[in-house]
């Protein structure tokens, strides 16, 4: 907060308490005084805030880094260029049917990387999307949520099916449960229509293999960076499901990080999915079943949004 002392002229003091920072000029008008206010007047130059705020140097250049793991505010006092990473909250799994189920695996959260992006003074919300819910037996996984900054969208992946369902669409598409349910569409090409300088990533989901002759498994989930699987003989052989699609790498905070991965999918055995990783958008694996045992699904991993500009 920044304070300011008015002097009424009759003696009396008048203490005015303010934001650190203001989108805008603000004038207050008080009996016999006045005073404008604002963060252009300060001489400071371009200020922002929001996040978690941290600075790095790369090649010469200082880059100023806003951070959000959750739905947060960003203010800026002026027009910026800027880059940004935004990843949606990745799918949930359903849990596996009680006898040889396997479900598939949620699909990562889409990717939506802007470079050269023009931002204009004001206040934005950046909503990050929580990862999708896990589900029961014979339903689908919760999708992830949605992540978006400045009128830009990056869907959450879609949620893995369990026995006879398909895999959700979503910004990778979830895996599809056995016997041979389709996976998930991406939905994410489909975003941002007429919104220059970005780039948008996101696959399907694998198809579910057969119940209980080779290959067994529940699809993996479509990742950022490529589709998901469904399983082969080899899988089988080796008890895991269809493979999941994987994430795509990005170095917007100065090192390389793998974000939007999907899930495996579920294969034999009893045995719990693995949730997906927080802060990364990854959808949760698939889990199996051996009867009477039933594996459980997991929630997907929760995304993020990175604002990047030059100081």
């Amino acid at each position: 907060m920044s304070e300011l002392n008015f002097l009424h002229s009759n003696g009396n003091k008048v203490k005015l308490n303010t934001p650190s920072t203001l989108s805008g000029n603000v004038t207050i008008n008080l009996p016999n005084t006045s005073g404008t206010l604002g963060l252009a007047d300060t001489g400071a130059g371009f200020v922002a805030e929001g996040g978690v705020e941290s600075t790095y140097e790369s090649g010469g250049t200082t880059y100023m880094l806003h951070t959000f793991l959750t739905t947060g505010v960003f203010r800026c006092n002026g027009n910026k260029t800027i880059d940004f990473l935004l990843v949606g909250g990745g799918g949930g799994s359903a849990a596996a049917e009680g006898s040889y189920g396997a479900s598939g695996g949620g699909g990562g959260g889409g990717i939506v990387e802007g470079t050269g992006f023009s931002l204009t003074a004001g206040t934005y919300v950046a909503t990050v999307g929580a990862g999708g819910a896990d589900t029961n037996t014979t339903t689908v996984g919760g999708n992830g949520g949605d992540t978006t900054f400045a009128g830009v969208t990056a869907k959450g992946g879609g949620g893995g099916g369990d026995y006879g369902s398909v895999g959700a669409t979503g910004g990778s598409g979830g895996g599809g449960g056995e016997p041979n349910a389709a996976g998930g569409a991406t939905n994410q090409s489909s975003q941002n229509s007429g919104i220059s300088n970005i780039q948008q990533f996101g696959f399907a989901g694998g198809q579910g293999g057969e119940y209980t002759s080779s290959p067994t498994g529940g699809g993996g989930g479509g990742g950022a960076g490529g589709v998901g699987s469904r399983p082969t003989s080899t899988d089988h052989n080796n008890a895991v499901g269809g493979a999941a699609g994987v994430g795509r790498a990005n170095s917007i905070t100065g090192t390389s990080t793998t974000y939007g991965r999907g899930g495996i999918g579920g294969a034999s055995g009893a045995l719990n999915a693995e949730p997906g990783l927080n802060g990364r958008g990854d959808g949760a694996t698939g889990a199996t079943a051996t009867h009477p045992y039933e594996g459980q699904g997991a929630v997907g991993g929760s995304g993020i949004v990175i604002i990047r500009y030059t100081i």
